[in-house]
């Protein structure tokens, strides 16, 4: 396994840390139980204003569509998740491709005192 972050240590709101955490925690047992992968890399990435990142893997893949032996239930649980951080996931997959699971979420910055401050006294 690969694991890349910029930053090393990623600073992130507890909501948002604890939802990630949940997501890549499914996808990695979805490769345990399901891929028969030989390799899993997984890139985060933070910047001003989004946290993002991608999970791939070289095993069997699978159809989304198909609906068999509960596939689908963890995956929509992975997306509602960072939906309801207000981001999107990106699940792309194929019998015989593999896996690639992608997301970014936007970061919301507390205001500060004086930008409160601003906004009333606008009012």
């Amino acid at each position: 396994m690969i694991l890349e972050s910029e930053p090393e240590d990623p600073e992130l709101p507890h909501d948002i840390e604890r939802e990630v955490y949940y997501v890549l925690r499914e996808a990695l047992t979805n490769v345990t139980r399901h891929s028969h992968a030989s390799k899993v890399e997984i890139h985060l990435k933070q910047s001003a204003d989004k946290f993002g990142g991608f999970l791939s893997d070289n095993g069997v893949g699978f159809d989304r569509t198909s609906g068999r032996n509960g596939y689908g239930v963890g995956l929509t649980a992975m997306e509602e998740r960072i939906k309801k951080l207000g981001g999107e996931l990106v699940i792309k997959s194929s019998p015989g491709s593999g896996t690639n699971i992608s997301f970014a979420i936007p970061l919301k910055h507390p205001q500060s005192a004086s930008d409160t401050a601003k906004q009333i006294a606008a009012c």
